[in-house]
This record gives C-alpha cells, structure tokens and sequence, in this order.
C-alpha cells in the first residue's frame, strides 16, 4: 500500500506511468487505495489532478503498522514479564514477609464454582 502510494500512483502524472492501461490502474487504485482512497484517486486520474491523497494515505497506512508494532510489543511484554529476560542472582520480595513461591495471605485465587454463581447471583 504505502509503495503504491508513494511510487507507482504518482508515476501516472508522468511521462512513463508504471501501468498504461485504464482498466488495469483503475483496478489497482480501488485494490490498493481501498474504497475511499480508491476513488478519489480515480477521479483525480480523471481530472488530470495528483492532489495529496495518496501521501495521506501512505502516512495512514504507516500509522496503522506502527499501531500494530507497538501493540505486539505491549502485548508480549505483558505476557513475558519484560524483554531483558530471566533474572540473576537473589530474588526480590515485592510484598513484604512473602517469597516468590508463596502468595500473599489476602489474595484469593479461588475460581467460584456453578453452585457458588447460582447461590451468589438472585433468582
């Protein structure tokens, strides 16, 4: 998308467009600029006028990949704990009185079982 974007659309406006038939770049405006690119991209083609559609959509198209980057990044760093991997050395208590082994005595861990839901929740 952002390639198409950046390369082969503003080609048309030059002397050697990267693809010469009608039907073929009003095939790949709609397939890579989508509806809404792909259209206006169309009708600026028609009106012999580059305007800066396709710049907005290459940033756009950078912004959603950078989104997804760093949202796989929080995700696994959620998931992992941190990226700088296991730790050495002594272990840390992050509450006090407790080791890493043991759970505080004020969390409870327990899943409440279908009998528990039914006699919690009113009929």
């Amino acid at each position: 998308m952002i390639i198409y974007a950046l390369r082969v659309y503003p080609s048309y406006f030059t002397d050697k467009p990267v693809f010469k038939s009608n039907k073929v770049i009003s095939f790949a405006n709609f397939t890579f600029g989508a509806v809404i690119f792909g259209i206006l991209w169309n009708t600026n083609l028609t009106a012999k006028k580059k305007g800066v559609s396709y710049i907005v959509s290459a940033v756009g198209s950078g912004l959603m990949i950078a989104q997804f980057l760093f949202g796989i990044i929080i995700a696994l760093v959620t998931l992992f704990g941190s990226l700088s991997g296991p730790t050495t050395g002594t272990s840390q208590n992050h509450s006090a009185g407790t080791s890493n082994n043991e759970r505080p005595a004020d969390t409870n861990m327990t899943v409440p079982l279908l009998e528990d839901w039914q006699r919690i929740t009113p009929m």
